[in-house]
This record gives structure tokens, sequence and C-alpha cells, in this order.
């Protein structure tokens, strides 16, 4: 081994031995920039992406949470329903009885 391949390691010796093929000079800290501007951006990609994943993930827990309230609010509107309408029926049934009652009374009054 020689000297240059102890300081840049196996990864960078690829790199620079491409660059020699290609006839570009590169140093040793351009390739690190080049890679640490590569994890940088990764990382400017990637941190949006899941605090989005995060939000949507919750957002979707709360729907199907309203979504759950929303059947029991259903239900228990239509039980109510059934009871208004059962006591509707009740006061129709009561106020023909005093209309009959009524009409009987005024033609016994004749």
């Amino acid at each position: 081994m020689n000297g240059n391949q102890i300081k840049t390691g196996g990864g960078l010796i690829f790199i620079q031995k491409i660059m020699k093929a290609r006839n570009l000079h590169v140093t040793e800290w351009e390739v690190f920039g080049v890679i640490v501007a590569l994890i940088a951006f990764a990382i400017s990609i990637g941190t949006p992406i899941v605090k989005l994943n995060t939000s949507i993930t919750r957002l979707i827990d709360r729907l199907n949470m309203l979504d759950e309230g929303m059947d029991e609010l259903t239900a228990r509107n239509s039980k109510s329903h059934e009871r208004l309408w059962k006591h509707n029926e009740e006061q129709d049934d009561k106020l023909h009885d005093h209309e009959t009652r009524i009409t009987i009374l005024e033609k016994k009054e004749r």
C-alpha cells in the first residue's frame, strides 16, 4: 500500500482512478465535499417527506375516529327520531279522539 491509499480509503481511490482516467484532477477534499453535499441534499429532501408522511398518518387516524363517531351519532339519531315519531303518532291519536269527542258533544247540543 502506498501513502495515498492509506489517506484516501478504498472508495475515494476508486473515484480518483475514474477522474484520472478521464483526465480530471479532483482533490480528496473536493470528493469529500461532493459526498457531503449529496448527503445534505438527501437529508434536506428526506426530512420534509418524513414529516409529511407522519402528518398524513395522523390525519388518517383522526378521520377514522371521526368516521366511528359519525356512525355512533347516526345510530343515536335514528333512535331519537323513532322516539319522536312514536310520540307524534300518540299525539295524533289523542288529537283524533278529542276531535271525535268534540264532534259528538256538538251534535248533542243541537
